[in-house]
């Protein structure tokens, strides 16, 4: 784990093969080969994740989700294990608790775009939707227009499958579906809680889509997350899961559709001349 906050990794792999267990970290969108282990020490490591996760020791043959908090790093990990041909694949992804990277401009985002961010969401209803593929920090985005709206006066809550940042002065809400606390019940619950803002960190189904259209046309501001390609996507999606398109046309303020995209080492790059001049 050390190693992989080291290197800035987003994602920890520990991989069971036939002989041996490959563990990849998840860098800059690639996985790395760091090492491997015996079958000994996987069965060993994946026992000793389960423990640290809460998760059921003796059960081997269902996925299994969970947490682990690190409070002295300020990291903590989501916990995947599923089980394989050659034994049980865990998954974990890092989870920071530090806003740093909470900025428009860390994040990537120009002026002019940023502008147009802005002034969407100083409006005082409707939704701003981010889309875009698994892991290309729709989530992430999203916090930080939270994190830009607030203040005392607004009470401000979100949804979550997991909680990735702990945010101050938001009432964050873990989605455990086990308990049977879906998007669409704990979505039900919170409008109950005169909240001046919603986050919800994904529209799954037609019964939350519903819900977060209500509440944008009867005066919240709705933050959501969309796996889709495009930002026209999206719009077919609201179409998709029984939405008016007079309904989408009034509520949508914005949606962002978004990439992760490497960046040069600023330690080792070097400015070249094209051949052409």
């Amino acid at each position: 784990m050390t190693c992989a906050l080291e290197r800035k990794a987003s994602d920890i792999h520990i991989e069971p093969t036939r002989g041996t267990t490959i563990v990849r970290l998840r860098i800059d969108g690639r996985l790395h080969e760091i090492f491997r282990l015996s079958e000994t020490l996987h069965t060993t490591a994946i026992a000793r994740l389960k423990v640290l996760a809460n998760l059921k020791i003796d059960e081997s043959r269902l996925p299994q989700d969970g947490r682990i908090e690190q409070d002295n790093t300020g990291v903590s990990f989501r916990v995947s294990i599923v089980p394989t041909l050659y034994g049980e694949k865990a998954v974990l992804r890092l989870l920071t608790d530090s806003n740093k990277d909470l900025d428009m401009d860390v994040l990537g985002f120009s002026k002019k775009q940023q502008e147009i961010i802005m002034r969407n969401i100083d409006k005082p209803y409707g939704m701003i939707v981010a889309s875009g593929p698994t892991g290309s920090g729709k989530t992430t985005t999203l916090y930080a227009l939270v994190s830009k709206l607030m203040k005392a006066d607004l009470n401000i809550s979100t949804l979550e499958d997991p909680i990735e940042y702990a945010l101050s002065g938001v009432n964050q809400i873990q989605v455990n579906t086990r308990i049977g606390l879906t998007f669409a019940s704990g979505l039900r619950s919170l409008l109950r809680q005169d909240p001046d803002i919603i986050m919800i960190g994904e529209i799954r189904d037609i019964e939350t889509m519903s819900m977060a259209t209500n509440a944008a046309l009867t005066g919240h501001l709705v933050f959501a997350t969309m796996h889709t390609n495009d930002a026209p996507s999206a719009l077919t999606r609201f179409l998709e899961m029984k939405v008016e398109d007079f309904v989408v046309a009034s509520i949508v303020n914005l949606i962002v559709a978004q990439r992760l995209v490497r960046r040069i080492c600023r330690n080792c790059k070097e400015k070249k001349r094209s051949r052409n001049t």
